[in-house]
């Protein structure tokens, strides 16, 4: 070739940017690196290399510049987390379809052939590769095989998480379009960009003959920081996303769900309300049975007021110093491995997000009332239903179960309320297991209760109501029994609500709407009976 055509062919765009940034290492920098710049059957010219370095050891970068071609090059940053070195890279690609790899990974020699014709028949925006499993411990194998069991879920036309790192192609403008990975991100990073390109209506595609070889991690220690990493950013993204959203397609772990219920004076509360509710059933309604389901509820809460979430923290702790030894015992062992890996996993997980609520949540205290025309909450279900389940369906109906002290809190600054629950028939006779309402701690007249044949309805008087802020009531009842439902469960389940209508009377010039995912304060005229309703679903 002629120097001129040397040089028309460099400076043409290519067609595929290989994004790589230098982190992470697990095999030979250079083996993953010289896996796509040299040992490709694809014509050279088509596509660059694009190494992302953010401060990495020089002499690491020197070893990786050394196998790089003339087109490939290293780009520089500094300061950024893993999603945002990997934007920097593809900022920086020229080539129409951007691929994003681990420094971890080795291409298969056709790898660069088979996404290049992928693209050129197939209609898609996006898709990701397949993977092998490199070399390892028994460690490393047990955590390709959860993987490979992942991925049987994730190749589904319907699945969203199809945004792998290991191997992700996706085309430079549709990259573009939709905003990128997140740069404030790291291991939550893939799992973010794969829930915003499904609700975009990307169409994502698994390119099962484009092969990368992955090195997973060869022992505990090396994955430990990776789980906390990513249970830390996903509390803090929940915090900045629609709580609906976030439920969608990350789901909400109940812990995080009940982040408000778990603090210690939300706690105390429901406590003071589960005790006087046994007080009365033990010596008033001489039922024991209730009065026994009741305490043990209480007991199971009295930790949590005095010491908040701490000391599940230190059993997590425990549990996390366990679960490492069991790993440690069991290391030479792939089919002992796969039985303690999730519960070593979780525990990580869990330990995580519930230092995050205790630290970044419970400590600045309690969420103050609102009067703007929305919340500014990121999580307003979560504010309002406290210590309700997550959502389920009954006849076509969605519903939250309550627990045995459930708490419901709005915005109402004067006048009577009038509250009235739908509690379907999830559970019938309601009058033979729901307790007690407290109104900011001033318990109603069971008289004042009225039980329809699937309602509870109850007035809040205004010396009930504090003068400014949040309202709070507590809902108590008998947790349900086994025998009352067709399959097993292990969670202490009160009332089935739902639907929470409230009508203010003689509210003066102002009323609150309560709704599932925000609550809106609305002026009207003087007026009575403004009914408004609100769905718990």
């Amino acid at each position: 070739m002629s120097t001129e055509l040397h040089s028309a062919a460099a400076s043409r765009a290519p067609e595929i940017s290989v994004v790589i940034p230098i982190y992470d290492a697990r095999a030979g920098e250079e083996e993953c690196v010289q896996s796509w710049t040299d040992n490709q059957d694809f014509p050279r010219e088509r596509y660059e290399v694009v190494i992302v370095s953010d401060d990495a050891p020089r002499e690491v970068e020197e070893r990786i510049s050394g196998v790089l071609g003339e087109n490939d090059r290293v780009t520089h940053c500094s300061g950024l987390k893993l999603m945002g070195q990997y934007h920097e890279g593809a900022k920086a690609a020229r080539g129409s379809l951007v691929l994003f790899t681990e420094l971890h990974c080795v291409a298969k020699r056709d790898c660069l052939s088979v996404v290049s014709d992928y693209f050129e028949n197939n209609d898609c925006d996006g898709g990701f590769l397949a993977s092998e499993t490199g070399k390892g411990t028994a460690f490393a194998y047990t955590e390709a095989a959860i993987f490979d069991d992942y991925v049987d879920g994730v190749v589904c036309e319907q699945d969203w998480r199809k945004v792998l790192l290991r191997g992700f192609v996706i085309k430079r403008d549709v990259y573009q379009a939709s905003g990128g990975l997140d740069p404030s991100l790291s291991y939550f990073g893939d799992l973010a960009y794969g829930a915003i390109l499904h609700s975009q209506a990307r169409k994502l595609n698994y390119i099962k003959d484009g092969v990368v070889e992955h090195y997973y991690s060869n022992g505990y220690r090396h994955f430990v920081d990776p789980v906390r990493i990513k249970s830390i950013e996903e509390c803090t993204f929940r915090l900045q996303n629609d709580p609906g959203y976030c439920d969608t397609y990350f789901n909400t772990p109940l812990d995080w769900l009940w982040r408000e219920a778990s603090r210690p004076e939300t706690a105390r509360r429901r406590c003071l309300a589960l005790g006087i509710s046994a007080w009365n059933k033990f010596f008033q309604a001489k039922d024991r049975r209730g009065a026994g389901a009741l305490a043990r509820a209480l007991l199971r809460l009295i930790p949590q007021a005095v010491v908040g979430l701490k000391a599940e923290i230190i059993g997590l702790r425990i549990a996390m110093w366990r679960n490492r030894y069991a790993c440690w015992r069991r290391r030479n062992n792939v089919d002992e491995l796969r039985k303690v890996y999730p519960t070593a996993f979780e525990s990580i997980e869990t330990y995580h997000r519930l230092r995050f609520i205790s630290d970044r949540i419970h400590k600045v205290g309690a969420h103050a009332a609102s009067r703007h025309a929305e919340f500014p909450m990121p999580s307003a279900p979560d504010i309002h239903l406290t210590g309700f389940y997550h959502r389920e369906m009954h006849q076509g109906r969605a519903f939250r179960w309550a627990s045995p002290a459930a708490v419901l809190s709005f915005d109402a600054p004067q006048g009577r309320c009038e509250f009235e629950l739908d509690i379907g028939y999830a559970r019938v006779e309601p009058e033979t297991y729901f307790c007690d309402v407290f109104a900011n701690g001033h318990r109603l007249s069971p008289a004042s209760i009225a039980f329809g044949k699937d309602t509870i309805k109850f007035t809040i008087e205004p010396n009930m109501l504090a003068p400014r802020g949040w309202q709070t009531i507590v809902l108590t009842s008998v947790p349900i029994q086994s025998t009352e439902l067709r399959d097993p469960d292990a969670r202490e389940l009160g009332i089935p609500v739902f639907d929470i209508r409230c009508r203010r009377l003689r509210i003066g010039n102002t009323a609150a709407v309560m709704e599932p995912d925000r609550a809106v304060t609305r002026h009207t005229e003087d007026r009575e009976a403004d009914p408004v309703s609100s769905g718990t679903s």
